[in-house]
């Protein structure tokens, strides 16, 4: 069995000292902004999991009311019934959507791109 160093205890020390220090600073109280009643549709809510239509709104306003109570039980496994069971599959565009579609004439230029490089 090795020991460890000076230093390296003295590292481990310091490391306990500041988890204690954070452990008894306790948690800053959160203060709503508005946003969940001003805005009906949610979209400036975090809603991330949760079931979405098309257009991107929460497809179901309960299930953002249980998510949230859900959250501020503190109760992990009530939030995991809230995550969406449904599988998203996402329609991604090319990044150079764009981009006007080179002349077909062009040759290619070094690194096999159709753009001249600048």
């Amino acid at each position: 069995m090795t020991f460890p160093t000076e230093r390296a205890l003295k590292s481990f020390l310091v490391r306990v000292k500041a988890a204690e220090l954070a452990l008894n600073r306790g948690t800053v109280p959160s203060i709503p902004n508005g946003e969940e009643t001003s805005i009906p549709s949610l979209i400036a809510s975090f809603t991330k999991g949760l079931r979405h239509l098309a257009t991107g709104e929460v497809a179901s306003s309960a299930d953002f009311a249980q998510f949230v109570s859900a959250v501020n039980s503190g109760d992990e496994a009530e939030i995991a019934p809230c995550r969406s069971a449904r599988t998203v599959t996402l329609v991604l565009a090319s990044p150079s959507g764009g981009l006007p579609s080179p002349p077909a004439s062009t040759s290619r230029c070094a690194g096999g791109s159709p753009w001249p490089l600048a």
